[in-house]
This record gives C-alpha cells, structure tokens and sequence, in this order.
C-alpha cells in the first residue's frame, strides 16, 4: 500500500507546474513512465521476497 500511495505522489510531484518552473523540467510523458516502472519492478519484487524470507525483526 506504501508504494501506492508513494507513487501516486510522485505523479502529483513530477507533473506539478510549481515544481517544473522552479527545476526547468518537464513531465514525464508515458513512455518514460513505463521505462521507470520496468526498472522498479524487478526492485519491488526483490525487497518482497527478501521480507517475505527474512522478515524485519
């Protein structure tokens, strides 16, 4: 659910014209967002299974 919710913020953050003025960047269009989620992906599931196997104490 964290990473939800952190992903919708930062949707909200890198497409926000207040942000983008004070960087000078521009949003990210879908392909962009699509090379950012295949890269996380393979993390995600990474970080799961190490929890699921060796869970925080």
């Amino acid at each position: 659910m964290g990473i939800v919710v952190a992903v919708i913020l930062q949707m909200i953050f890198a497409n926000s014209p207040f942000i983008n003025r004070i960087f000078e960047t521009a949003p990210m269009n879908l392909d962009q967002w699509l090379i950012c989620f295949g890269v996380a992906l393979p993390a995600i599931g990474v970080a799961l299974s190490v929890n699921r196997f060796d869970p925080p104490n």
